[in-house]
């Protein structure tokens, strides 16, 4: 067995090589959502709030399963998996789900998990 040298970065630290969005499968799933629709997806003024239900009410029943979802991001990588999600969701599609903001923070907490994960072997193995 062939040792792989690793560069010091500190006292009695290596540098270890930080998981990518390119390391990974990652996968987004848009799922049912179970939480009600009314009272969850709005909380504005009575009327806004329904118009916001009727909205969503009205795209589910066209088949926009974005409209109220839960949103389920899975990273996996050499046999390690990592999911987080987000429930009471409304979008007009993936699209506008991913430009919100929430796509980006839900993708580096897997990828932190999967770094986490990966480590915790690493240091049993160096142990």
């Amino acid at each position: 067995m062939k040792d792989t040298p690793r560069t010091p970065a500190g006292e009695g630290q290596m540098t270890r090589k930080k998981l990518t969005v390119q390391d990974v499968e990652l996968v987004l799933e848009c799922l049912p959502e179970d939480l009600q629709i009314e009272g969850n997806a709005s909380a504005i003024d009575p009327e806004t709030d329904r118009q916001t239900v009727e909205w969503i009410k009205s795209k589910l029943e066209a088949g926009n399963e974005w409209a109220w979802c839960m949103v389920k991001v899975t990273a996996r990588w050499n046999g390690l998996e990592a999911s987080d999600s987000l429930g009471a969701c409304s979008y007009k599609n993936e699209e506008e789900f991913k430009q919100g903001g929430y796509y980006e923070d839900m993708v580096q907490n897997v990828l932190d998990e999967l770094q986490r994960q990966a480590e915790a072997i690493v240091d049993k193995l160096d142990g």
